[in-house]
């Protein structure tokens, strides 16, 4: 079986790939986007985690091909590169916050952990049809428990084996940089995928690479920064991922979406929309006509040294407390005014700036896209909340 794709014209799919492709917890990636929210800056950047499950796979099954690896180990690879994803919520990583209060009591940390129950059958998703993953996988000869190993960054047996799936240089990485790149228009992120694939091999039972992957390599650590810093970490997507955090807080407050995973993106919208709770209405409409929050205030990166002790009492305080007492300070209504702590720990331009002494033009008084701290609100209340900030900030200093 052939599939046309944008990226690699057509895959290839064998038979164990073609029956697990045909599961519901496959199916159900097609419905969710893979940078969630990132298309309300974006537009093109619309693909789905179903694409790019089919894009791993395939470069893993690539990846197999230049190592000479056994069938039976391209199996294992090609499988967990499409299973890699099935335990996203939908909005992906917008929502990962809430998946303790969607799946209880469930020892699961993160997506990766419920990927590996349903890949070795711990846990069925409420859709018609699901939890054969196992069945399958044993009836290609492959043990689940190898495969949740792979999706969840586990697997000892065979290192090489677990690098092709998650690794310094793997398939995930090499396909979603390139995807992301061309759907958001950021040239830079690309990168020359088949060089490096074919300058992978296998030494002592690791992966490694002909010293010409080198330049290859260094560009594809470069484009992954640049996604982060251009694309990822962009401040107005930062902007809805807390509408949306907010806005779904509210609901699972007052019980709404009890079947969160059998949703996709446009289906969770459309229950947000149609929310009992006017304030997730209101949220819910603003992100989807892009009526968006403003920023008042930020604690910048720039400024991070001068804030750090300020930063992390914010931090301990934590956004709903943070956001509580500027609602009653300020009379206004839960979801009008929001906290944030953007998640900036990947973005690494401010230190090769300082290693090579470049200088950036002041940017004092504008806002830029990378902070540690942001408060949003609707731009008529800019002005108070951003007076309620600073006031709220002096009080803090002397807070112990």
């Amino acid at each position: 079986m052939f599939i046309s794709s944008s990226l690699y014209r057509f895959v290839e799919l064998n038979d164990l790939q073609e029956e697990l492709l045909e599961t519901p917890e496959i199916q159900r990636l097609r419905y969710l986007k893979q940078l969630a929210v990132v298309d309300k800056v974006f537009p093109d950047a619309t693909h789905t985690r179903f694409a790019h499950a089919i894009g791993v796979s395939n470069l893993a099954g690539e990846f197999a091909i230049f190592l000479k690896l056994e069938k039976n180990e391209k199996f294992l690879v090609q499988a967990a590169g499409l299973l890699h994803d099935v335990g996203h919520p939908p909005f992906s990583h917008v929502t990962n916050r809430f998946l303790k209060t969607i799946l209880g009591d469930r020892d699961i940390k993160n997506h990766e952990d419920l990927s590996r129950q349903i890949v070795e059958g711990q846990f069925v998703l409420n859709l018609p049809g699901a939890g054969q993953i196992p069945n399958i996988l044993q009836k290609y000869g492959l043990d689940p428990k190898v495969v949740g190993e792979l999706v969840t960054n586990s697997h000892t047996g065979k290192p090489y084996l677990q690098a092709v799936i998650s690794g310094g240089v793997d398939a995930d990485k090499l396909d979603y940089l390139r995807r992301d790149s061309e759907s958001s228009g950021v040239v830079s992120g690309n990168i020359d995928q088949q060089r490096i694939l074919q300058l992978a091999l296998i030494n002592n039972n690791h992966l490694e690479f002909d010293p010409k992957a080198i330049s290859p390599v260094k560009e594809m650590l470069q484009a992954r920064s640049t996604m982060y810093n251009e694309v990822y970490n962009h401040r107005t997507a930062h902007v809805v991922t807390r509408m949306l955090q907010k806005a779904l807080q509210m609901s699972f407050d007052i019980g709404e979406n009890k079947d969160f995973y059998n949703l996709g993106d446009e289906e969770l919208m459309m229950r947000l929309m149609n929310s009992e709770n006017k304030q997730i209405r209101n949220l819910a409409l603003r992100i989807k006509y892009r009526k968006l929050y403003k920023i008042a205030f930020q604690i910048r990166m720039v400024t991070t040294d001068q804030y750090k002790e300020l930063v992390d009492k914010l931090k301990q305080m934590g956004e709903q407390r943070i956001e509580a007492a500027f609602q009653q300070r300020l009379n206004m209504q839960p979801g009008e005014v929001l906290a944030a702590f953007p998640k900036v720990q990947n973005i690494s331009f401010q230190k090769l700036f300082e290693l090579r002494k470049i200088r950036i033009f002041n940017m004092d008084g504008k806002n830029t896209n990378y902070s540690y701290f942001n408060v949003y609100c609707d731009k008529s209340n800019v002005e108070r909340v951003k007076q309620e900030t600073r006031a709220f900030l002096e009080r803090m200093k002397t807070f112990e």
